[in-house]
């Protein structure tokens, strides 16, 4: 595998995770704004009240995104060091 095949190929993941945050953001806001589009002031205020409430488990969610992203970052240098 060349260098600008495993480019490609991590800039396609890194444009997916990227998209995929965005998308859950959007979710987030869609379900703050369910019963209609709120104020700026307002929406942060529901934002950081969510955010209150997710406090406890804020931890935990980052060790599984971050294990998340280290698993994928290995699995691809074990296939790259495969192909190469």
């Amino acid at each position: 595998m060349n260098v600008i095949s495993m480019a490609t190929s991590s800039i396609r993941k890194i444009w997916a995770f990227l998209l995929f945050g965005l998308a859950i953001a959007m979710l987030w806001i869609a379900y703050l704004w369910r019963d209609g589009p709120l104020p700026p002031a307002e929406t942060a205020l529901r934002i950081q009240e969510s955010l209150a409430l997710l406090g406890p488990f804020a931890i935990l969610l980052d060790v599984i995104l971050i294990g998340a992203v280290l698993y994928g970052i290995k699995r691809s240098m074990e296939s790259h060091s495969r192909d190469g």
